[in-house]
């Protein structure tokens, strides 16, 4: 068998078209080693390849472009996926790029697996007719009760009439094909794609003017396939809202104090009931490290890949089957689930407690299940290494793994040997494959469900991974593990943030065309049908922080472009090392930071060789060092001295010395403070330039040599959390990508503005009230009042004084601006949505607040105060949620 593919695209210089499947003969599957085409004329490329025998009965592909410099972009939407005949001796495509336009946003999973899912199947078949013309056509959001045909000058396709013409076949990823008897077609049909109504047959015809394809005379044996990349049907702009909740948040009949898998079904009835689309919720990785409530943090996962065990269902495994582990079940569950909020170390004990007896139990059951066979060879490759660290870390109780002796460094045969069923540890292996099993059937159990009643899940893509994990342990080469990530200042933490997490090497991870993010994002997408890419920014560079410092304000981006003694010279700053580079102290702004204790300080932590000029003592010269010396916790002098560190207007880089960052909010230090007024202001123009329009560019191709490649590995919808400090570049490539934006009418993308207008929201974006980084919509309205009332009269356009708290008529009316806005999804935290009602509210906004940000040691326990089941008896409740939906 030859197959032909044959395509149109018109490359730029230094890019060329290349083909990716899953035949050996296109590269295995692996982007990595996709198949280069050949250029004809006029835009047309083509390869051929001959398969021998037909091992492999079907076979996906899509096109890519690779272009010299490394990047590489993708068609949109599923690879194209046929089912080949051995009857078969030409094979010929002639097919069309699947482009980025805004209709493609259409063919992710939310729209043609959900909202506008047809029954269809999984491949196109090959040689129904021994000498064979398919027409295969991308058709996103076709109405269920709607078909597609193909309608023409030839009697087999209907000679004109919509009622007559022959039904198009859906199949995976909004495309429809019809297979023809070419011998049967002339060489020449003219012809247009309908739909037509299954209801009343009602037809819509193609806004287009005619096909017309001349047919080369075939053979017996082969088959043409013609495709088109759109149906020019108009597709409007369709809306939905959803809810975002963290699982641990949920509380239902059946819950153990937490949330679990299970519980999102029960959510999934509620949102139906209310007439919502999408259920949003937090990271659901593991990220047991310690064991205490400090792993309550959901983005600090010891894998991209694992479950966390605290959510498993105990009794969906099974009854449990001794009598006095029922009852003391039953006693414990009780217990804890009286809680009004997260006892995280007392449920995660129970959980583990009672998923080894019911290990015990049904252990070997599960083991037996093909299910479970087709699991464990499925996802073995991160399976093994993350059960050999577990059981490592439980052994050696820590999780930090330089610490383990022999077991430091990772290697396959380790893995192996752990699992080998003469050692010690295969025991503890098999409990943890055991877990993870089970939480992936009820993860995927609920994700179903959901589907079935047309709702899509929203996961979560944390942006880092913990120092200490299984990531970092099997694979240390893809990490930089002296640097840490974080964030620089901004509304949520004015001294930045330090996540803890090894930043990223990037130029080793693209050695495999990001394999490792393209499984992590694979495996994500067996549950969820969009999610959130944590601080995309990440991707056009990240807040790196020098390991020997502690706070999120001495990071810097990276990749950058850091300065030269000359360049800072020529641009008119007298850079000089010891004033503008090391700390700047002076005894009069000691006085002001220490007070009484400034003798103390001066006499323990710095040195003096100058008058009333001061250097830390070598000991103390870093801010690790500090935190070191005194702890973690809270302290005057600590804290002073850390602000101490900081007090630098550049930083050198660490892997290009001699070259100089400005040190973010560098103009809030003394150091700035002191310059003289011409310095300022040249020092100003030189920060504005470094930080607004330097990397512009470089952020830019930086972005576009990640994230196509990342996107293009699954169809999930891919929505943005891009708030902070955005570069001019990003929402260009955000547009070009078809990414949507995060949008919060309190935190404002135009700086001449305090509050974003939800009317004017584009439409690729996600509108919401707040994240789980922020107060609730009634704790912000009491946390400001003159923000507040500014608030009451510029956006909601009301007079007279604002109410003191935010009523539930007031808390609705802001909730219909957001459900009203252009938005695609309007995603609104559960606590909002509840707040509209007075008496099913919590009285204390503040106890629904989720995180902290400017807190890293943040507890998160946040639990609803009513249980689902009381929200779905609420009549008047839904009826009012479904009210305000009827906006979408």
């Amino acid at each position: 068998m030859v197959i032909h593919f044959s395509i149109h695209f018109h490359t730029e210089w230094g890019q060329n078209l290349h083909i990716t499947g899953s035949l050996p003969e296109l590269g295995g599957g692996d982007p990595a080693k996709a198949v280069p085409m050949s250029y004809d004329r006029d835009g047309l490329w083509k390869k051929e390849i001959r398969l021998t025998s037909l091992e492999e009965r079907l076979m996906s592909y899509k096109y890519l472009v690779k272009s010299d410099d490394g990047g590489a972009f993708y068609e949109v939407g599923p690879e194209r996926t046929v089912g080949l005949n051995n009857a078969s001796k030409d094979l010929f495509f002639n097919d069309e790029w699947q482009g980025n336009s805004e209709p493609a946003t259409f063919l992710t999973a939310p729209f043609s697996e959900i909202f506008y899912s047809h029954e269809h199947k999984e491949s196109t078949q090959m040689h129904i007719y021994s000498k064979e013309l398919i027409i295969r056509v991308t058709a996103p959001a076709v109405e269920r009760d709607s078909v597609v045909a193909v309608c023409g000058d030839s009697p087999i396709l209907g000679a004109w009439d919509p009622a007559k013409a022959p039904e198009m076949t859906p199949i995976h990823g909004s495309r429809w094909v019809i297979h023809l008897p070419a011998d049967k077609l002339g060489s020449r049909i003219t012809y247009k794609f309908i739909k037509r109504s299954t209801a009343d047959g009602t037809v819509t015809w193609e806004d287009t003017s005619d096909r017309v394809r001349e047919l080369p005379p075939l053979k017996t044996h082969q088959t043409l396939s013609v495709e088109h990349s759109a149906a020019a049907f108009r597709i409007g702009r369709p809306r939905f809202t959803g809810t975002a909740v963290p699982v641990f948040a949920l509380r239902t009949s059946g819950s153990c104090g937490i949330g679990d898998f299970t519980d999102i079904k029960t959510l999934g009835d509620w949102a139906a009931a209310t007439g919502q689309s999408i259920i949003q919720i937090l990271p659901v990785n593991d990220t047991t490290s310690t064991g205490t409530w400090t792993d309550s943090y959901p983005y600090g996962g010891i894998s991209v890949m694992a479950l966390h065990p605290i959510y498993a269902n105990i009794t969906e495994i099974g009854p449990l089957k001794n009598p006095g582990h029922k009852s003391a079940y039953t006693r414990e569950r009780r217990s804890v689930e009286s809680l009004a909020t997260v006892d995280y170390e007392k449920v995660l004990a129970l959980k583990i407690k009672y998923l080894r007896i019911q290990f015990a139990d049904y252990g070997k059951d599960t083991f037996a299940e093909p299910k479970f066979l087709a699991f464990y060879h499925r996802n073995k490759e991160w399976l093994l290494p993350y059960c050999a660290f577990c059981t490592l870390r439980d052994h050696y109780g820590t999780a930090d793994f330089s610490k383990w002796g022999e077991y430091s460094r990772y290697t396959p045969e380790l893995a192996a040997r752990l699992f080998s069923k003469g050692n010690a540890s295969y025991q503890e292996m098999t409990f943890h494959i055991f877990v993870q099993y089970h939480l992936h059937r009820q993860l995927l159990d609920a994700a179903q469900y959901l589907h079935a009643k047309g709702i899509a899940l929203k996961g979560d893509i944390p942006i880092g991974i913990t120092r200490n994990s299984a990531d970092a342990w099997a694979s240390p080469e893809l990490f930089n593990m002296n640097s840490q990530a974080g964030a620089p200042p901004d509304a949520f933490s004015a001294e930045g943030q330090n996540w803890g997490f090894p930043t990223y090497n990037w130029d080793k991870m693209a050695e495999t065309q990001y394999s490792w993010w393209r499984k992590r994002f694979t495996k994500m997408s067996e549950y969820f049908d969009a999610y959130r890419i944590d601080h995309i920014l990440g991707f056009f560079r990240i807040w790196e922080i020098p390991s020997r410092q502690v706070k999120g304000v001495m990071g810097h981006f990276s990749p950058a472009l850091p300065m030269s003694y000359e360049e800072l010279r020529d641009r008119g700053f007298d850079f000089d090392y010891a004033r503008h580079a090391t700390p700047y102290i002076r005894y009069r702004q000691l006085r002001e930071m220490f007070g009484d204790k400034t003798d103390t300080v001066m006499r323990e932590y710095l040195d003096s060789s100058q008058y009333e000029v001061f250097t830390l003592k070598p000991e103390f010269s870093t801010q690790r060092k500090i935190e070191d010396h005194f702890g973690p916790e809270h302290d005057d002098i600590k804290d002073g001295l850390m602000a101490l560190v900081s007090e630098v207007l550049f930083m050198e880089d660490e892997r290009q010395p001699g070259k100089f960052h400005p040190r973010i909010s560098a103009q809030f230090t003394y150091s700035y403070r002191d310059l003289p007024e011409g310095q300022k202001e040249v020092f100003n123009r030189i920060y504005d330039h470094f930080f607004y329009k330097r990397h512009n560019d470089l952020w830019r191709k930086s972005a576009l040599h990640k994230l196509p490649e990342l996107i293009s590995a699954t169809d999930m919808l891919t929505c943005a959390e891009d708030l902070g400090m955005i570069p001019e570049c990003v929402p260009e490539v955000l547009r070009d990508l078809r990414i949507l934006s995060l949008e919060i009418f309190r935190m404002s993308k135009d700086p001449s503005r305090t509050f974003a207008d939800p009317s004017a929201y584009p439409y690729m974006s996600v509108c919401t009230t707040g994240t789980h980084d922020t107060s609730t919509l009634r704790e912000w309205w009491e946390e400001d009042r003159g923000l507040s009332a500014r608030f009451w009269h510029e956006v909601l356009h009301e007079n007279g004084e604002p109410p003191y708290y935010c009523e539930p008529w007031l808390c609705e009316k802001i909730l219909r601006l957001h459900t009203s806005s252009p938005s695609m999804l309007t995603i609104l935290p559960l606590q909002d949505w509840l707040s509209i009602d007075g008496s099913i509210r919590a009285q204390n906004p503040a106890s629904e607040r989720i995180n902290v940000p400017s807190d890293p040691k943040h507890y998160w326990r946040y639990r609803m105060h009513v249980a689902i089941e009381d929200l779905l008896a609420d009549k008047e409740l839904t009826y009012n949620i479904r009210h305000i939906n009827g906006n979408r």
